[in-house]
């Protein structure tokens, strides 16, 4: 029930907040959209690097394949924003930021512990949220609380959770979406042997978008990451060799990696969600029929692509994401359902007045890209909507 032209405020609104990095003007600027106030991009690896510079020499026959690559957007900040820190390429990203480069949403709760009126309980895992005469009760571990609106985002498994309980839906599957997914390796054979890298940027260095067929709007998209930054050992244990010969390989091998994850569109997820009658919540997971095939045809597309610049997929073929390891759930609530387990447009739960979600629970679908900035817009557009009525 909302267009993107209602999200285009929230958009800017908490882009400029959080701060994101990337380029507007490569081959996946039209893709990520214009909405967004960007900072300049993080430098990129030497691989990377390497492999955009290839790219942008050798664009036609890449696209002629369905293939398109850019810089990858990622909310953290080349330039200092507030009490936050630009990145300086530690390569300790996945480990923690001590700068504050990296959006986290600890930093909401910090700034808006100073507010008047905001009080954040730490620790109290909520058991039931229920409607009682014109107020929604909130009952958790230790205390209640009761207020007229109730916005629920505890991602969307335990909103769902939460809603279902208030419903009192129980026993009866309920349709559950998320992004499946697949990994690969690729070797630059000329960085073979090299030094690691002294410094770096850990996180998304490349985004890309690979099409189904020319005649088939279908896509899928990915982030290619450089290989220096991850744990030889994590790696090593999916390596048919010893141990001890598989991390000496990958010590001579590791500087000429690049990894890959690509999510396809939630429609290839058939997964059910079940409150049962004693308050546990069951996930059944399940793909589409066809979705071995796509990734194979998408993987065929890739290991193209990338041989094209320069880059071979390792032997193995793909790791395909199993139900239940994925990420990205939503569609369980989803906004404009009309009756049953549905919300409105400001993420009001039929039947619940009052009780609003504003996580993932209320995309109707998945298109096959991360939608994490996408539900933290559509979330600040339902508090500003619900903040201008009260």
């Amino acid at each position: 029930p909302i267009s993107r032209a209602d999200l285009a405020a929230s958009f800017k609104a908490v882009g400029s907040s959080i701060g994101v990095s990337g380029e507007a003007a490569d081959d996946m600027g039209e893709f990520y959209g214009s909405d967004v106030p960007l900072q300049a991009p993080i430098p990129l690896h030497e691989n990377t690097q390497h492999l955009l510079q290839r790219y942008e020499a050798r664009r036609e026959k890449a696209q002629a394949l369905g293939f398109y690559l850019g810089r990858a957007r990622n909310a953290v900040l080349s330039a200092s924003l507030g009490n936050r820190r630009a990145c300086t390429e530690d390569d300790m990203c996945l480990w923690g930021c001590s700068k504050g480069s990296i959006y986290s949403a600890a930093q909401d709760v910090e700034a808006l512990g100073k507010r008047d009126g905001f009080t954040y309980r730490r620790g109290c895992f909520v058991q039931a949220v229920e409607r009682e005469g014109d107020e929604i009760v909130v009952r958790y571990e230790g205390g209640v609380v009761r207020a007229k609106t109730v916005v629920l985002a505890a991602g969307t498994i335990g909103s769902t959770k939460l809603a279902l309980q208030s419903l009192g839906h129980r026993d009866q599957p309920i349709k559950l979406v998320s992004n499946p997914a697949f990994a690969m390796a690729l070797c630059l054979p000329g960085r073979i042997g090299r030094a690691v890298a002294s410094k770096g940027f850990s996180l998304g260095q490349l985004g890309f978008r690979v099409e189904a067929g020319p005649d088939d709007p279908d896509y899928a998209h990915g982030v290619v990451f450089s290989g220096g930054s991850l744990l030889t050992s994590e790696i090593a244990r999916h390596l048919p060799l010893s141990r001890p010969a598989a991390i000496g390989f990958l010590r001579r091998v590791m500087p000429s990696l690049v990894f890959l994850n690509c999510f396809l569109p939630g429609d290839y997820s058939h997964h059910a969600v079940t409150l049962g009658s004693s308050g546990e919540l069951q996930i059944q997971g399940a793909y589409a029929s066809d979705f071995k095939d796509r990734v194979e045809t998408l993987r065929h597309k890739l290991t193209k692509g990338f041989r094209h610049l320069g880059a071979y997929a390792l032997p193995g073929g793909a790791r395909i994401s199993e139900p239940g390891s994925d990420i990205h759930y939503a569609g369980t609530f989803p906004m404009g359902g009309g009756s049953g387990l549905a919300t409105d447009a400001q993420g009001q739960v039929v039947g619940l007045p009052g009780l609003h979600i504003a996580d993932g629970a209320i995309f109707p679908q998945l298109a096959g890209k991360n939608p994490t900035f996408t539900i933290m817009a559509n979330a600040d557009r339902i508090g500003r909507n619900l903040a201008a009525r009260s």
